[in-house]
């Protein structure tokens, strides 16, 4: 059974280098190992978010969980309401997860979880999110999504 969502990590389009501002005073980089943060600004840059339980530790975590994961799922799902009016949503996730992870997902986009930071979905700038208490993925943008199911999902 799934942890309650509470922290929701946005993602942008990447940047050129890592933002060091995205984590605000904690550690380095949140917490995420070099080599894995030079895979990662290929796909994303981390939106900051502003509460101290973003900057300490919570990010590497969820994204351990996900990389440990060995049932690993992608998928697709489209919502007919809120800011996504129509459009595709991406997740990668447990295969245990998903049926949660898609009554998740549609609830954050209606705005029916208390956050501790806004998903924001309404801005063009947000094209994915990192879900902190459970280790899943979605994105609205296509290319984001097929470049992290190559980086999580490929088991070289």
């Amino acid at each position: 059974m799934m942890e309650k969502t509470y922290l929701l990590q946005r993602l942008i389009s990447p940047l050129e280098t890592a933002n060091p501002f995205s984590f605000g005073g904690g550690l380095p980089n949140g917490g995420i190992v070099e080599e894995l943060m030079q895979k990662l600004v290929k796909i994303w840059s981390f939106d900051y978010m502003g509460s101290a339980e973003f900057e300490w530790g919570a990010v590497p975590e969820a994204l351990e969980q996900i990389s440990k994961n060995p049932y690993l799922i992608a998928g697709e799902m489209n919502i007919q309401y809120s800011v996504f009016n129509g459009k595709q949503v991406y997740y990668i996730c447990g295969e245990e997860d998903e049926e949660d992870v898609k009554r998740r997902i549609n609830q954050i986009a209606r705005n029916k979880l208390r956050l501790r930071e806004p998903a924001l979905m309404e801005y063009d700038k947000i094209k994915g999110w990192l879900e902190l208490d459970n280790g899943f993925l979605f994105f609205v943008d296509k290319n984001m999504f097929d470049k992290a199911v190559n980086l999580f999902m490929s088991r070289e």
